[in-house]
């Protein structure tokens, strides 16, 4: 018997209570949707520029180069899609970084597949170099 009380006061108790709107979607993706404008911070050794990655495209990646003292900065490398993206970079020297990419591709079979590999290249973006195997 007290089952049926309670259910019979359930339709009362919605009715009572304030209706909610479910916020739209542009606002989520204001809120929680954009990607951080700067990451993964690393300043040269002699300390007169900085690298960082930023969002490029849709769901890529850019390494930049900035100097610290007059602000210019350059996209050294860009990957502006998710499957291919720089994932580390750090200095080798005040002229040239190392940055290692990952990529992730579809094969044929219908199995995905990554590899990673690093490169070598030059603060202004040249001279890109893959090291280590090729396979």
């Amino acid at each position: 018997m007290r089952g049926i009380y309670g259910l019979a006061a359930l339709p009362c108790l919605l009715a009572a209570m304030p209706a909610f709107a479910a916020p739209d979607i542009k606002t989520l993706a204001t809120a929680y949707g954009t990607r951080e404008a700067a990451s993964n911070m690393r300043i040269s050794p002699d300390g007169k520029q900085v690298l960082y990655f930023i969002a490029a495209g849709n769901a890529g990646t850019a390494v930049k180069v900035a100097d610290i003292e007059t602000g210019v900065s350059r996209i050294v490398l860009a990957a502006e899609n998710a499957t291919l993206q720089p994932v580390s970079c750090g200095w080798k020297s005040s002229a040239r970084l190392l940055c290692r990419m990952i990529a992730i591709e579809m094969l044929p079979e219908g199995v995905l597949a990554s590899f990673r590999r690093t490169f070598s290249v030059a603060t202004d973006g040249s001279g890109a170099l893959l090291l280590g195997p090729r396979a």
